[in-house]
């Protein structure tokens, strides 16, 4: 007999991704952990955009070391911030990616937009 393994209606399940924001005199950096995906894009632009959008943000960067899956939300989001942060006169880049990262930046010609020369 095959047991259903999906958690108990209402039980609360801790995020799939996070983030920690260091700020320094203009320059911010966002790192992100975990799987970045359809459930966080929004939550994550919003974020993005909030820096952006501060008037106190010339630089920002997204730190993806600790991402381990990114799909193809995740990068509409990014490019949406560095489309964003251009408008805005704000330098943008993803820096430190994870090897799964890389590879799918790579596999999909971002890496030449997104990352930091």
């Amino acid at each position: 007999m095959l047991r259903d393994e999906r958690p108990e209606a209402g039980v609360e399940q801790p995020p799939i991704w996070s983030h920690e924001v260091t700020r320094r005199s203009g320059h911010v950096v966002i790192a992100l952990a975990g799987e970045l995906d359809l459930a966080c894009t929004a939550a994550l632009q919003a974020l993005l955009f909030e820096h952006i959008e501060s008037g106190q943000v010339t630089d920002l960067h997204i730190d993806l070391a600790d991402v381990g899956f990114l799909d193809s939300s995740a990068l509409g989001m990014l490019i949406s911030g560095l489309n964003h942060a251009q408008e805005q006169g704000c330098r943008f880049a993803v820096i430190n990616p994870s090897p799964m990262a890389r590879r799918v930046l790579a596999i999909t010609g971002l890496d030449d937009v997104l990352l930091q020369p």
